[in-house]
C-alpha cells in the first residue's frame, strides 16, 4: 500500500547491524513492516537509559515532580548552591536530603535527547548539589539559569528518576570538575604532611569531642578509591611489603583505622604512630602481631581506645553468635612458617552480641554518631566481614559511611543506614551489626616498636 521506495533498512540488535535489503526500489510488505515495528519498539525502550550502560549503575528512585528553582532570574545564572558549588543550568538539582543525599548523580529519561538553550543535547544526567529540607521527598527543583521560558519536556511534570552509581558517576562528575567551589576542602588523599599537621591541630581545638572528630575526618575521606589488601609492614617486611600508611586508597578496615588515628592525633607523626598502635598488638609491626580479626584481635587490643556497646544500643533486640577463631590455621594458609607461631593462641571460641539487620532501623535513636561498625557474617571462622562508621549529618540523617567494594561505588561512600539495613536483609551471609564506641577518656599507649 506504500508503493515503491528507495530504501535501505537496517535493524540494530545488541549493537550489530542487520541489513535487510538494499536496492533502488522495494515494496514494503507485511514482514518488513513487522520488522520495522520491532526495531522502533526496541529503540524506544533504549531511550529509558543511555545505550551501552550496565543496568547495575541505575537504581530506580520513583517518580518526582520537577519544578524550576524558586526566585530565579537572569542575574543569578552564575550563582552558587548552598553547598558552595557553582550551579549549572539544566543540570543542578535541589532535593530533600532525607531522600537523596547531596552529591548524588541522577538520571532522568525525560531529559535524555532534549536540546538545551545552548544547543547541547541533554544526556539526562542531573547533579544534586543543593539540599533543601523544605522540599517533599518526591519533589526536585531544577536550576534553569533564569531561562524558564524555554519549553522543556519535564518542567512542572512528574518524571521517572534513577540514582546513578559507578562507573557512570565518576565520568559525569569529571565532565563538570572545572566548576568553581567556594572554600573547597581537600580530601584526605590530597593533603601533604604539613597540611595534615595544620588540620589535626585545628580540629583538636574546634572539635573537643572525639566522636565529632571521627565524623569530620571520615567526611574528608569520601570519594577516596577502594582497594583491598593495600597495607603491610613496609618494604623490608618478610610477608607483606605494602606500605604502613596510605591515604590514597582504603579498604573497610584501613579506612576506620586511618580515621581513628587522625582523630586522636595532633601531628602527622603522631597520626602515623597511632595508626600502628591501632593495627598491631603492643605496637609491634609484624604480620603475626597484626590485628587481623576485628572482634577477636582488633577490638580487645584497642580497649584503650574503644569498647563494644552493642548490648546497650540493641537491648532485647540483640542476638548471640558463636564462632571458633583459629589464628594458627590462618597464618599457615598465608605462608607463615610454623616456627614463628609459637606464641599464637590455640583455637578460641568467641560468643558475641549483634543486632540483626531487621532491627537496625529501630535502634537509630541510640546511636550518637562516630561509632565504628562491624558487619556480622555467617561464614565459619570469622565474625566480621566488613566495617564502617556511623554518621549523624546536618539534615538529621543516620548514615553508614564506609569504603565500599561494591562495583556500583568502589570508594568511600555514604548510605542511609535504613537503606544499608535493607541490603543486609537481602543477603544470606551478612546478617547484622556490632557497634563500637570510643572511650570517654583515651590514654594512648606509650611506645610503638617499628620492627623495621
Amino acid at each position: 500500500p506504500f508503493g515503491k521506495l528507495r530504501v535501505r533498512i537496517c535493524l540494530f540488535f545488541d549493537n550489530r547491524v542487520i541489513v535487510l535489503k538494499c536496492g533502488d526500489t522495494m515494496k514494503i510488505n507485511k514482514l518488513t513492516m513487522l520488522l520495522l515495528a520491532i526495531s522502533f519498539a526496541s529503540c524506544s525502550k533504549q531511550l529509558l537509559k543511555p545505550p551501552m550502560q550496565p543496568d547495575f549503575s541505575y537504581e530506580p528512585l520513583g517518580n518526582f515532580r520537577i519544578s524550576p528553582m524558586a526566585l530565579e532570574s537572569e542575574a543569578i545564572q552564575e550563582s552558587y548552591t548552598s553547598l558552595g558549588i557553582e550551579k549549572i543550568a539544566w543540570r543542578t538539582v535541589s532535593a530533600n536530603p532525607q531522600k537523596i543525599l547531596p552529591g548524588t548523580v541522577l538520571f532522568m529519561p525525560k531529559a535524555y535527547g532534549w536540546i538545551m538553550p545552548s544547543g547541547e543535547i541533554h544526556d539526562g544526567y542531573l547533579l544534586v548539589d543543593e539540599a533543601d529540607s523544605a522540599l517533599t521527598k518526591t519533589q526536585l527543583q531544577l536550576f534553569t539559569g533564569g531561562q524558564k521560558k524555554k519549553k522543556a519536556p519535564f518542567l512542572s511534570q512528574n518524571a521517572e528518576i534513577y540514582h546513578v552509581q559507578e562507573p557512570i558517576t565518576g565520568s559525569v562528575n569529571k565532565r563538570f570538575q572545572t566548576r568553581k567551589i567556594k572554600n573547597k576542602l581537600k580530601k584526605l588523599d590530597e593533603l601533604s604532611a604539613a597540611e595534615f599537621d595544620t588540620l589535626l591541630q585545628t580540629q583538636q581545638k574546634l572539635m573537643p569531642k572525639l566522636n565529632e572528630r571521627i565524623q569530620y575526618f571520615s567526611s574528608r575521606g569520601r570519594g577516596v578509591p577502594y582497594k583491598i589488601f593495600l597495607l603491610g609492614e613496609g618494604p623490608n617486611a618478610k610477608y607483606d611489603r605494602d606500605p604502613l600508611i596510605d591515604f590514597a586508597r582504603f579498604d573497610c578496615m584501613t579506612f576506620c583505622e586511618h580515621v581513628l588515628a587522625a582523630s586522636i592525633s595532633n601531628s602527622y607523626k603522631e597520626m602515623f604512630d597511632n595508626l600502628q598502635r591501632i593495627r598491631y598488638r603492643n605496637g609491634e609491626m609484624s604480620y603475626v602481631a597484626r590485628n587481623h580479626y576485628t572482634i577477636g584481635d582488633w577490638l580487645p587490643q584497642n580497649a584503650w581506645l574503644l569498647h563494644d556497646v552493642t548490648a546497650s544500643v540493641g537491648g532485647d533486640q540483640c542476638k548471640k553468635m558463636t564462632k571458633v577463631i583459629d589464628r594458627k590455621k590462618f597464618f599457615l594458609s598465608n605462608g607463615v612458617a610454623e616456627e614463628e607461631l609459637t606464641t599464637v593462641v590455640p583455637p578460641e571460641t568467641l560468643t558475641v552480641d549483634y543486632i540483626p539487620a531487621a532491627a537496625l532501623s529501630s535502634i537509630k535513636a541510640h546511636l550518637q554518631g562516630g561509632e565504628i561498625v562491624s558487619i556480622v557474617t555467617t561464614y565459619p571462622g570469622i565474625i566480621s566481614a566488613h566495617m564502617g562508621i556511623i554518621v549523624r549529618d546536618d539534615y538529621g540523617n543516620v548514615l553508614f559511611r564506609h569504603a565500599s567494594s561494591s562495583r556500583a561505588s568502589r570508594a568511600v561512600v555514604d548510605e542511609y543506614l535504613d537503606d544499608y539495613a535493607r541490603k543486609l536483609q537481602e543477603t544470606k551471609t551478612r546478617i547484622g551489626m556490632i557497634f563500637m564506641r570510643v572511650n570517654d577518656t583515651v590514654k594512648i599507649p606509650a611506645t610503638v616498636n617499628s620492627g623495621q
